[in-house]
């Protein structure tokens, strides 16, 4: 990897996944914070001092989803690199994914090939 660490947003409300694939990025070098929910994201993300390189969200959460996660995102923050990372793979969802500019994954994830994708993006 050539740019160095990257600062990643990890969104999803499975804590057990969250905490698993936080630590398996901040291993590889990279800063990285979490999410329950898309409004949880949304908040770090209004308040952050230091921007972020990517975001990977969840997309069935409540109260806020990743697709109105997305749509905020693509609103306020056009710039930032998002992926989708989704237990209910589709067509439809992979085509979501696409329209927001955003990278697919199924669940369950491979955290290195997430941090491979990532990594591959700078």
């Amino acid at each position: 990897m050539s740019r160095g660490a990257l600062r990643i947003l990890l969104v999803d409300d499975d804590a057990e996944l969250l905490c698993f694939v936080q630590r398996f990025l901040f291993r590889r070098g990279h800063d990285v914070l979490t999410a329950a929910h898309g409004g949880a994201a949304i908040a770090v993300l209004e308040g952050a001092l230091q921007g972020f390189d990517a975001l990977v969200t969840d997309v069935q959460m409540s109260p806020c989803s990743g697709w109105d996660l997305l749509s905020w995102v693509a609103e306020h923050m056009p710039e930032l690199r998002c992926f989708v990372v989704t237990g209910f793979g589709s067509a439809i969802a992979r085509q979501l994914s696409q329209d927001y500019g955003a990278e697919y994954l199924e669940k369950p994830i491979d955290p290195a090939l997430l941090a491979e994708r990532l990594e591959r993006l700078w």
